[in-house]
């Protein structure tokens, strides 16, 4: 049973009610937006095997906000990579159009084209 009177562990719920708040903007922008490009999916792969460790940890030594930290950040990353995927597959789907295709339906929207012409033109 987790014991949130113990005046001890005032400093790991605290580090853990920031923890939970400072991913929900990059989670709502790339929802958002859609746009992938400030994304590093190798930090957000990093970061899901530390919060693992930080779970196994907080179990040996009993520290429930550890565990609740691991456990609450582990989902905001892989939310964070489960988006960056379904993304970046959206776009390849998108950016696919060869000469004879006529579907209009596969075309960048006005969101995502003003930054693909930004990209061609900048280099």
């Amino acid at each position: 049973m987790v014991d949130f009177s113990d005046p001890t562990r005032i400093f790991g719920w605290l580090a853990v009610t920031l923890s939970l708040s400072y991913k929900f903007p990059q989670i709502y922008k790339l929802w958002k937006l859609g746009d992938i490009r400030g994304i590093s999916v190798e930090s957000q792969l990093i970061q899901v095997v530390s919060y693992l460790f930080y779970i196994i940890h907080g179990n040996v030594i009993g520290d429930p906000p550890i565990i609740i930290l691991g456990c609450s950040s582990l989902i905001q990353s892989v939310v964070l990579v489960g988006q960056y995927f379904y993304i970046a597959k959206g776009y390849q789907k998108r950016t696919k159009i060869g000469p004879d295709d006529k579907d209009d339906s596969l075309a960048l929207d006005d969101k995502n084209s003003k930054h693909l012409i930004k990209d061609i033109e900048t280099g």
